[in-house]
């Protein structure tokens, strides 16, 4: 291929990377809903209930730092519309002991979307929840999110299990329930009739990137110095 073409190429990939945003990927998806089973994670279930309950399961990062973007699971729910999301990350956690909150948050703007799969009459559902802003160090994580639903509807959703399959660091066990109105103290669900693990996940990005697929921006950075060499060669003739 003669100069004249390659040179229109390459910067319409330059000018194009140039428009592309940086895209967050998983830094961890603990996997698919396994057609097990669920558990009460949701603030004012049950209508004048008012249930207030947490899952929590467990991630580890063994290097780097991360920024995370947003937090996201798996919910069997018998309602298609929730108020918001709150989520918890915490350190240290342990049975009757909730360790340290390094991050935490609600919003009323989460999005809450079906998918095709039920299950005893409820559908399962994707949360997700924009937490840009938290930073994550190495080391191990338990991650709790729940949707905030109506006091004024009977409305109930629970975590969805999973046994790890498509996961992105997926770890057996370590999962935790905590509400004061079904009694449990960050309790471990294998101590009780649940679920070992649950379908959560974090979504974030690497600083000062690293490893995976580039950046449009180191990419672009590539490709205008491909141009610019091409042009220093024809000019030298």
């Amino acid at each position: 291929m003669k100069l004249k073409q390659v040179l229109p190429a390459v910067f319409a990939v330059v000018l194009g990377l140039a428009a592309m945003p940086a895209q967050a990927g998983a830094l961890w998806y603990n996997g698919d809903f396994d057609q097990n089973d669920g558990l009460p994670s949701e603030h004012n279930g049950g209508g004048i209930l008012g249930i207030d309950s947490y899952v929590y399961d467990n991630f580890t990062i063994a290097s780097g730092t991360y920024n995370a973007t947003d937090v996201f699971g798996y919910f069997l729910s018998d309602t298609s519309s929730i108020l918001g999301a709150q989520f918890e990350i915490r350190q240290a956690v342990g049975s009757g002991d909730g360790g340290t909150v390094t991050a935490s948050g609600s919003t009323g703007s989460a999005s809450w979307s079906a998918t095709a799969i039920t299950l005893n009459d409820l559908t399962l559902y994707q949360l997700v929840m924009n937490v840009s802003g938290v930073v994550l160090s190495p080391g191990t994580y338990w991650l709790g999110l729940r949707p905030i639903l109506d006091l004024n509807q009977f409305q109930n959703a629970y975590a969805a299990s999973t046994s790890g399959t498509n996961g992105t660091g997926y770890l057996a066990g370590n999962a935790y329930v905590d509400s004061a109105f079904f009694g449990y103290d960050f309790m471990l669900t294998t101590d009780g009739p649940y679920p070992a693990d649950y379908s959560l996940g974090v979504d974030a990005t690497l600083q000062g990137g690293g490893g995976g697929t580039p950046e449009p921006s180191t990419m672009l950075l590539g490709l205008g110095g491909l141009a610019g060499f091409l042009l220093l060669r024809r000019w030298r003739g």
